[in-house]
């Protein structure tokens, strides 16, 4: 990294836990705080406009945790201090990774140990410890991006995902795309798996949602769906949803 201040942005729901870390950080003269966020949407956008060396970041924020804040990002993403309450699926996550992170409450010790570790080694492939990431439990909401902006999209408003040159667009029931970095694969691991059927290589569907089916060649199906779009189900998968369908 550079010799010049780094610029860190603190990232975290909880307003003391914020002023903590903005203290400690104030008074290390080789970072400069950029800024702090309290939400994941707030912190995308912070990101973006600030461009900071360093996250500091909370995993169990409410509605969009730290990891799916990572996800929203373009790269390239920042280097990134983790900071969380004892959480097992996301300790086990740091610890097979070169990622570091903090366990509450974090002591100006503790946090200066993790300063130096980020400054000797910056460069992480946190996208691959993202991908491997199994998080514990179904997804309510899918935090997904339309253009600049994040939102918070319940997933029973989805009507179906796709890849498309490597990047996965969301449509929901009224035909709006969205998009996410979040690969289909770990979409695939993240949603009810009675809510959602994994209909190709490509693509995802929302059982409940509104469209029709027409048999294909080759065993396979045609999927309608009311913004007239059309996906195709492959062989195997199209025996399968037959057989969940009762078709």
């Amino acid at each position: 990294m550079a010799n010049s201040p780094l610029k860190v942005l603190v990232i975290d729901d909880e307003a003391p836990a914020r002023r903590k870390l903005l203290r400690y950080l104030s008074e290390d003269r080789r970072f400069l705080i950029a800024g702090e966020a309290s939400n994941g949407p707030d912190a995308v956008e912070k990101i973006q406009a600030l461009k900071p060396d360093l996250l500091l970041l909370d995993v169990q924020m409410p509605g969009m945790n730290g990891f799916d804040v990572l996800n929203m990002l373009e790269d390239p993403i920042p280097a990134v201090i983790f900071t969380t309450a004892y959480d097992k699926y996301a300790v086990d996550a740091f610890e097979v990774s070169a990622v570091d992170y903090l366990l509450k409450p974090i002591s100006k010790q503790r946090l200066i140990e993790a300063l130096d570790k980020t400054i000797a080694k910056p460069d992480v492939d946190l996208r691959s410890m993202l991908a491997q990431l199994v998080q514990p439990e179904y997804l309510r909401q899918l935090p997904v991006r339309h253009l600049k902006r994040v939102r918070l999209l319940d997933v029973t408003r989805i009507a179906y995902i796709t890849s498309e040159h490597r990047v996965v667009h969301i449509y929901d029931e009224d035909g709006n795309s969205f998009w996410t970095g979040e690969t289909l694969e770990q979409l695939n691991r993240r949603l009810d798996p009675n809510q959602f059927f994994r209909i190709h290589r490509s693509s995802i569907i929302n059982l409940s949602a509104n469209f029709e089916i027409e048999p294909w060649d080759d065993g396979r199906l045609k999927i309608h769906f009311a913004n007239d779009q059309s996906l195709t189900v492959a062989r195997d998968p199209a025996t399968r949803l037959r057989e969940l369908l009762s078709f």
